[in-house]
């Protein structure tokens, strides 16, 4: 068994459900997504370090 049946195909529809905005998937990124704008923006001009 290889990747071939885990890769996403033009001819799939995923439908939006309301439900997505409290899903753990949405929210894991939400987070990961706060957390890098932390170090960015925060934490690493700290230290004198900018990133672009």
């Amino acid at each position: 068994m290889g990747t071939e049946n885990c890769v996403d195909k033009d001819t799939k529809i995923f439908p939006y459900h309301p439900s997505f905005l409290a899903s753990n998937w949405k929210l894991f990124h939400d987070a990961l997504q706060a957390h890098q704008f932390y170090i960015i923006h925060d934490l690493l001009p700290q230290y004198g370090i900018y990133v672009a």
